[in-house]
């Protein structure tokens, strides 16, 4: 098979996105589960190969289109379609659905069968009302996205969760949702230890409303009054919200020489933050997977993270789950661990076994099964001579 990926999430300011580690990594061990097929890459224009993806993987800057910021819009409906037909495509898989009109469609009128996954519902369940609202034209193009979502031949959700809230929205799907879990990198073997570092607690997510980041800062103040003695460390990049809300709540506690900010852009220096932390606090408002507590887990740091479906289901019995609507139950929960050794030894064995349980293999050998699935149900009479007809990838 010949199979096209948008890999527009690989340009170098979103590579480290949730999205981008997605994207990256089922790229990579597509081409190394199945070398017969041929891997194309879809990159934004101009864009240089990531250095990181697999020698297997063809990578194929799309052209581009001077129409602003309707630029990426206008190449996934009118340009990618072309391209598709152009190199023969077998199938094309679309890694996300976006809600900002600046950035690709999934795209209609594919030559191929088109797969899309759906790694939750965010923009329409959480940012649909109140002050952190979406603009208009993000809630109306995302609406619109999703509907091209519903009816392409193959939808992934990532947790059964996510499946469960997509049956509910998109009911049209069917049986054409199938749950294929994230993977996570296993941890290098050793990971460097910070001399002279205080024990910190690690928050691991960004400046989004739903990462909570604001009432996390408010319960780490509590549970500083009530005599924790970590410093808290919060990596979050800081193009992904706004952070004065955040420095305005550290400044009213004086909690300013107790907290800093990283980002942790290398995979090396994620490790390290992991690893070095006591805790890792994942007090989320709203997830599909939660792929951040897995992969402290697999650092084998103990973990907090909020009770929420999807995150129970991944992270199983593995973790401390909190209410993350309540200063009062995230603030116990620290001190909690922090005063139990063994409890803290406990979850963090726990936690190593849980994060064995998902690989980026499997990921992809689940993908690629699904892949051949949705191919086999659409093979043309004269298949045989299509592919024999069609040209060899450069």
């Amino acid at each position: 098979m010949r199979i096209g990926l948008d890999a527009t999430v690989l340009a170098p300011d979103t590579r480290h996105s949730g999205i981008g580690k997605y994207t990256i990594s089922l790229l990579n061990n597509l081409a190394q589960a199945e070398t017969s097929n041929e891997y194309l890459a879809y990159g934004p224009p101009a864009c240089v190969r990531p250095a990181d993806l697999h020698p297997a993987v063809r990578w194929k800057a799309l052209p581009n289109v001077r129409l602003g910021r309707l630029s990426a819009f206008a190449t996934s409906m009118w340009i990618l379609p072309r391209v598709a037909r152009s190199d023969r495509l077998d199938l094309f898989h679309a890694p996300t659905v976006h809600p900002r009109p600046s950035l690709p469609a999934v795209p209609r009128r594919m030559p191929c069968p088109v797969a899309v996954t759906i790694h939750d519902l965010i923009p329409l369940t959480f940012y649909h009302k109140g002050p952190d609202r979406l603009p208009l034209r993000w809630r109306t193009f995302y609406r619109w996205n999703l509907r091209a979502a519903a009816s392409a031949d193959l939808v992934i959700a990532v947790s059964e969760a996510a499946r469960g809230e997509l049956t509910t929205t998109l009911g049209s799907i069917g049986n054409r949702a199938r749950v294929i879990h994230n993977g996570v990198d296993a941890a290098p073997p050793t990971i460097a230890k910070q001399a002279g570092t205080r024990p910190y607690v690690l928050f691991a997510g960004s400046f989004e409303a739903r990462k909570n980041l604001a009432r996390f800062v408010r319960a780490y103040s509590r549970a500083v009054t009530g005599g924790l003695s970590y410093d808290l460390v919060v990596m979050a990049n800081p193009r992904t919200g706004d952070r004065s809300v955040v420095d305005s709540e550290i400044t009213s506690a004086g909690l300013a020489g107790r907290v800093s900010f990283t980002r942790g852009v290398t995979d090396a220096e994620l490790w390290d933050l992991y690893g070095n932390a006591a805790v890792v606090a994942f007090p989320s408002l709203a997830e599909g997977f939660g792929l951040p507590p897995l992969e402290a887990m697999a650092a084998g740091t103990p973990v907090i993270a909020s009770r929420l479906p999807a995150l129970e289901e991944v992270l199983g019995d593995a973790a401390a789950f909190v209410d993350p609507y309540s200063e009062v139950s995230m603030a116990e929960a620290m001190l909690a661990l922090e005063a139990d050794v063994s409890r803290r030894e406990s979850l963090a064995k726990a936690g190593l076994r849980q994060a064995r349980l998902y690989s980026w293999r499997d990921c992809a050998d689940q993908t690629l099964t699904a892949y051949q699935e949705i191919c086999a149900s659409r093979l043309p009479a004269d298949a045989e001579t299509h592919r024999r007809a069609r040209p060899e990838a450069a």
